[in-house]
């Protein structure tokens, strides 16, 4: 029997939800054993590991949200070394929960405006298989934890006309 290492690769579409590993730290748990190639011989499951998922850098983030009079825009500014990479986008309106929107790979995002909605609020995050948020990063939303990219400021929707409001929270 040949020395052969054989890797294995999950695609993040397969990936479950992000779980909290400890107070600082978001990721996956996995367990795994060997199986022989002909199928015959199958090694015990290995210990449980902890795999810590965290963004790529730590940078800071100007943002700014444009209110016009049907639309809301959310815009960003990263280093190149953030360009091209993929973000979840989340908002919050007015006193309702954060919900997934979009997937982008672009910094700048745009929707309707919500009916009834007074203020908007984005959470801007690494894109996840599962659109989840962080759990870490909600927690600790100016901590450089987690995979939020960044929180902005919740700005008031409630003008007609073009407003541009200073963004929010620099991670």
């Amino acid at each position: 029997m040949a020395d052969v290492i054989k890797k294995v690769r999950i695609p993040k579409k397969d990936l479950p939800a992000l779980i909290e590993l400890t107070p600082t730290t978001s990721g996956y748990k996995i367990i795994f054993r060997i199986v022989s190639d002909d199928t015959n011989t199958v090694s015990h499951w290995s210990r449980i590991y902890d795999i810590t998922v965290t963004g790529d850098t730590y940078e800071d983030v100007v943002n700014s949200i444009e209110v016009t009079q049907d639309a809301v825009s959310l815009y960003w500014i990263t280093s190149s070394s953030l360009l091209n990479k993929s973000y979840d986008i989340f908002v919050k309106w007015s006193n309702t929960s954060w919900e997934y929107t979009d997937t982008v790979t672009n910094n700048y995002y745009s929707l309707l405006k919500k009916t009834g909605a007074t203020n908007v609020q984005f959470i801007v995050q690494y894109a996840t298989s599962e659109k989840t948020l962080d759990p870490i990063s909600v927690q600790h939303p100016n901590g450089q934890k987690g995979l939020v990219l960044f929180r902005s400021e919740v700005s008031e929707v409630v003008g007609v006309g073009m407003d541009l409001i200073d963004g929010g929270s620099v991670v």
